[in-house]
C-alpha cells in the first residue's frame, strides 16, 4: 500500500467499526426495551385476569350465600362447591368479604348428605 493511503484506510476502517458497534449497541438496547415492555404488558394482563377471576368468584360466593343462607339444610355438595370457590378466591388475594360470606355459611352447621 502507498504511504498516503494508510491513514485514509485507518480512518475509514475506524469509522466503519464505530458505526457497526454503535448500531449493535442501539439494537441491543432496543431489544432489551421491547422485552421490558412485553414483560410489563404481560404482568399487567395477568393482573387484569386475576382481578377478573376475583370478581367472578366473589360473585359466585354472593350467589351461593344468597341461595343457601335461608335453607334449612346445606348439602355436602353445595358446601363443597362454596368451599372450593372460597379457597381459590382466597388464594387469588380476595378480600375479607368472601371470608365473611364463607364463615356465615360454615357456621350454619346444617351440612347434610343428600
Amino acid at each position: 500500500m502507498h504511504q498516503y493511503l494508510i491513514p485514509i484506510y485507518n480512518t475509514v476502517t475506524s469509522a466503519i467499526c464505530g458505526a457497526v458497534v454503535a448500531y449493535l449497541v442501539a439494537t441491543i438496547k432496543n431489544i432489551k426495551q421491547r422485552k421490558n415492555d412485553e414483560d410489563t404488558e404481560l404482568k399487567h394482563d395477568l393482573s387484569m385476569v386475576k382481578q377478573g377471576m376475583q370478581i367472578m368468584l366473589r360473585g359466585q360466593l354472593y350467589k351461593w350465600h344468597d341461595e343457601l343462607r335461608d335453607k334449612d339444610n346445606i348439602t355436602v355438595e353445595e358446601f363443597r362447591e362454596v368451599d372450593e370457590i372460597h379457597t381459590v378466591y382466597k388464594s387469588l388475594g380476595g378480600n375479607h368479604t368472601g371470608d365473611e360470606l364463607y364463615a356465615e355459611l360454615k357456621q350454619k352447621g346444617k351440612v347434610m348428605k343428600r
